[in-house]
């Protein structure tokens, strides 16, 4: 069955349940920089959008989180883009891109759209939402 998954439903992922009820810290790890902006979102500081970046030289000079190509989507925790607009950028990893904007998606972001360095390719949310069978929370 082709169950279309929504944010509200499946949560950040930044805690779990454990089987008595209580809660237990995530064990997904935060991208590269992510601790930085958490403490930065502490102290009331904020940006006006965020780049998740595929890779250590992609994204410089401009707000980013860096996922490291050996990370997959499943083990992140992207608590910290819940209400900001993202962008994930890369170089030629379209496969790995869609998984990380559809976890930043469910984590909260605003608009995650993939954008491709090396032949200039947007995808935008809309088309990463159809793609991974997203809906938008009501």
């Amino acid at each position: 069955m082709n169950r279309q998954k929504n944010a509200a439903e499946l949560g950040s992922g930044a805690a779990e349940i454990n089987s008595l009820g209580g809660f237990k810290p995530s064990t997904k790890k935060l991208p590269a920089y992510g601790r930085a902006l958490i403490d930065a979102q502490a102290r009331g500081l904020t940006v006006p959008w965020l780049c998740i970046a595929l890779g250590w030289g992609v994204g410089c000079g401009c707000p980013r989180v860096v996922v490291t190509p050996d990370t997959q989507a499943h083990e992140l925790d992207l608590h910290l883009v819940a209400g900001l607009d993202c962008m994930v950028a890369h170089r030629g990893e379209t496969h790995h891109a869609l998984d990380v904007a559809e976890a930043a998606l469910l984590a909260g972001a605003v608009c995650c759209p993939v954008f491709d360095l090396n032949t200039g390719t947007l995808t935008t949310t809309a088309e990463v939402m159809a793609a991974r069978g997203l809906r938008a929370a009501a």
